[in-house]
């Protein structure tokens, strides 16, 4: 299937990786929604979400493979949860819509 296969860090996004090639067509900065939101960190287990906000992708870039893609965000941050949603992106056969296109990151430290 059609997957969204990894996320890691970059200095300025996140590099996304896909089980098959992406239609160039449909990637765009647009094509991928980011927010991201933290927790309170306390002695006890759990709580709810806080400052969840948006963030805008201001680049991208596809491979020319179309295998994996680099997003750069703007207001990143260290101990957050980051949400990718990797909306209308299609295979470059057939044109299929990723199964599973939301993934999670916790940017807990910065690439060198």
């Amino acid at each position: 299937p059609f997957e969204l296969l990894e996320i890691t860090a970059t200095k300025q996004g996140f590099r996304l990786a896909f089980t098959a090639p992406v239609d160039a067509a449909s990637f765009s900065a647009e094509s991928v929604a980011v927010k991201s939101w933290t927790y309170d960190h306390h002695s006890s287990y759990g709580c709810p979400p806080r400052d969840t906000r948006p963030h805008a992708v201001t680049a991208f870039a596809l491979a020319a493979d179309g295998l994996s893609a680099e997003v750069t965000i703007a207001d990143l941050e260290l101990c957050r949860v980051y949400e990718l949603d990797c909306v209308g992106v299609r295979s470059a056969k057939g044109g299929a819509e990723l199964l599973h296109g939301v993934g999670y990151y916790t940017r807990n430290r910065a690439p060198e």
